[in-house]
Order: structure tokens, then sequence, then C-alpha cells
């Protein structure tokens, strides 16, 4: 008898704080275009342009690269995306050196999906500019590649802070120019389109493009 006593107490204590924690919840049905105050998709409202500065990342160049960005907004999830990018590279070691420079400029559409994630698409032109062993292979290229990446964008007020996660750079059109080989060979010239191949004409995976900036 106590222990079906007892039983029946923690069964009825057990019953009224959850009818105590369900009375602490709000149920509110969506509303069509309703934006929550504070979230990243209400700073965005009423804003233009934002001037922002690519810190870290790949892409979309195969090589680590840094810029400045101008987002000029069409609407709050809708964005039109200028990018410059660049970063020199020098490797010397005791038996191989290079020096590679690699540019950018890109032209992209960006879209919310949501609060802040969004997914952006365009275009960039690209330059490479290659040197390996004081000039035993060298050139420089340059092509034009199609882009597509997936980001969040967070904003506060007028801070901006973000991240292309993954995406994927495409050449379609591309051209070498300056090729010179020190010592011509079969061998040799493979290597050397094997390097243009990797920096120029093969596509290229962007990864964690980190920017941070002003909007207003």
């Amino acid at each position: 008898m106590r222990v079906l006593s007892f039983v029946l107490i923690l069964s009825f204590a057990g019953l009224c704080i959850a009818q105590t924690n369900d009375a602490d919840y709000i149920v509110i049905k969506p509303q069509p275009n309703m934006i929550f105050e504070d979230s990243s998709e209400f700073h965005r409202i009423n804003k233009q342009h934002a001037i922002l500065a690519q810190i870290a990342g790949i892409g979309p160049n195969s090589t680590f690269s840094h810029g400045l960005i101008y987002n000029y907004f069409y609407s709050r999830n809708q964005i039109f995306h200028i990018e410059a990018t660049n970063n020199s590279m020098v490797d010397r070691t005791l038996s191989t050196a290079y020096e590679l420079s690699a540019t950018s400029f890109g032209l992209y559409y960006k879209r919310f999906l949501g609060n802040s994630l969004y997914i952006r698409g365009g275009i960039d032109q690209r330059r490479i500019d290659y040197t390996y062993n004081n000039g035993a292979r060298q050139f420089q290229g340059s092509s034009t590649a199609a882009g597509v990446l997936i980001g969040n964008q967070w904003n506060w007020n007028h801070i901006t802070f973000g991240c292309d996660w993954v995406g994927f750079s495409q050449p379609f059109a591309s051209s070498i120019s300056g090729e010179r080989l020190a010592v011509p060979s079969v061998s040799e010239l493979a290597v050397l389109q094997d390097d243009q191949n990797r920096l120029v004409k093969n596509g290229v995976v962007n990864l964690l493009r980190v920017y941070l900036g002003a909007s207003f």
C-alpha cells in the first residue's frame, strides 16, 4: 500500500510539473512574410551597400586568397556582389623554389534562402603568374570561370560577418602565354602542362571564404 501511494504521489507531481512547463510556451501560427525582430534578415531591411574584406579562404583560384567585396542590395534577400581577390606565394627550399601570383575579379548574384543561408552564382576573370626555379618553368595564364557557392551571412545593425562554406569554380575559357622551359624535354613539358592544368584550366573547390565588414 505504501509503495502504491508513493507511486501515485510521484505521478501526480510529474503531471503538475509537465502542466507547469507546458504553460510556459506560447504557440503562434506562422504568418506570411514574418520577419523576426533583431534577426539577420531584419537587419538587411533598408540596407543599400556593404563594404567587406575577405580575410581567409580558398578560391576562386586554386590558392589561398584575400580581397575586397562590394555588395549592392537590390532587396533584403537579393544582392549584386562584386569582388577582387589576390594572393602571392613564395616557397624556397634548398632544392626548389617557386613564385605564384593569383588575382581574380568576379561578378555574382546572391540570393538568401532564409534568415542567413544563401547561394550565389556568377563569373570570375582569373589570372595566374607562375615561375619555378628562377625560370626553369614559367608561364602566365588567364581564365574565365563560372562559380556557385553556398554560405551564411549574419548581420547586426551595420556589422556583417559571413562565410562561403563551399563552392566550385569551373573555367569555360582559358589561355596560356609567356611559356618558358630552360631545359626543353618531354618530361619537363609534361610537368609544365600539369601545372597549367592545375592552376588555370581545371575546376577549383572553394572553401571557407570568410569575410567581415559594414553594411549601410
